[in-house]
């Protein structure tokens, strides 16, 4: 496996990669490929921060993280906005990767990965082994 970030090349293939880990169906929402491309380019362009696992050129972990101004700080706070893995110990990898870049930022005071709403136990124990501290119920209502 070969780990790298996003290039120009590579749109298509993460794109559909991050889809298939968005796991659309269980959300009372549409999601446009379209919007899911154009976040993959930004990653690509140099936008946010990523890194993906490769095998020859078909990724097969993906993860990406967005970065925005603190509403009421001066710091800012990071987003994973893809984090998914079709390879046993990709997603570790990036996931560990993600943190050490997160840490290494002094302007990044705040790191937040949104986990599905009915995600497995094993990722609340791998998030606090990667060393998330701090976890939360966040409350949703979604408009059909």
């Amino acid at each position: 496996m070969d780990f790298r970030r996003i290039t120009p090349e590579d749109v298509d293939a993460v794109t559909e990669i991050a889809i298939r880990g968005m796991r659309a169906e269980l959300y009372p929402l549409n999601l446009s490929r379209e919007k899911v491309r154009a976040l993959v380019r930004h990653f690509a362009e140099g936008g946010g921060w990523n890194l993906c696992a490769f095998e020859s050129d078909k990724p097969v972990a993906v993860c990406g993280v967005l970065t925005q101004e603190m509403p009421f700080f001066e710091r800012k706070e990071a987003v994973a906005v893809a984090l998914y893995s079709e390879r046993a110990g990709a997603g570790w990898k990036l996931i560990r990767e993600m943190f050490r870049w997160y840490m290494a930022d002094p302007m990044l005071r705040v790191l937040r990965w949104p986990l599905e709403w009915d995600a497995e136990p094993r990722m609340m124990r791998i998030a606090e082994r990667a060393g998330f501290n701090s976890f939360s119920v966040t409350a949703s209502h979604y408009k059909t």
